[in-house]
C-alpha cells in the first residue's frame, strides 16, 4: 500500500472524525453543524496528513513491502482506519513494551515509532501530558 492509499482508507472509515485530530490539520472545522456529516465534509476537504503521522504511515508502507507477514500487516491497517495513525503508533508501542515475547519485526516497528515520537515529542501521549499538566499547575497553585 501507499501513503495515498492508507490515507484515503482513514478518510473513508466510517467513525468519529475527532479521532483523527493529531492525524490531519484543524479536524475541528469539519465537526461544525450544516447539513453534510463531518465525515463528508473531511473526505471533501481530503486533508494531507500532519507530519507525524506521514512518518508512521510511511514506516508501515516500508515496513509492509519487506515483509513476509501479511495477515499481521492487515490487523494495523484495519485499526489505523479505526484509530489514525498517531493513535495506533502509541498503542502499538505501549503493547510491545509489555509483551516479551514478540517478533524482531514488532520490535523494529516499535523502535521506527518512537524515533517518530522524538522527532515530535508533543504527539506522544498528548492527550494523557495535557490532562497531567493542568494537575500539576493545580497542584502548585
Amino acid at each position: 500500500m501507499t501513503i495515498e492509499q492508507i490515507r484515503m482508507m482513514v478518510l473513508a472509515h466510517d467513525g468519529p472524525v475527532n479521532r483523527l485530530e493529531r492525524d490531519f490539520e484543524n479536524v475541528a472545522e469539519f465537526l461544525r453543524d450544516d447539513p453534510l456529516s463531518a465525515q463528508r465534509r473531511l473526505l471533501l476537504a481530503n486533508p494531507p496528513f500532519t507530519p507525524p503521522a506521514v512518518a508512521i504511515v510511511n514506516t508501515i508502507v516500508t515496513m509492509t513491502t519487506t515483509s513476509r507477514r501479511r495477515p499481521a500487516w492487515a490487523a494495523i491497517l484495519t485499526a489505523i482506519a479505526r484509530q489514525g495513525p498517531i493513535a495506533v503508533a502509541e498503542d502499538f508501542i505501549l503493547q510491545a513494551d509489555r509483551q516479551l515475547a514478540t517478533s524482531c519485526e514488532s520490535h523494529a516497528l516499535a523502535w521506527a515509532f518512537r524515533g517518530t515520537f522524538i522527532r515530535y515529542p508533543d504527539v506522544f501521549l498528548g492527550d494523557a501530558k495535557e490532562v497531567l499538566e493542568r494537575f500539576m499547575l493545580s497542584r502548585m497553585r
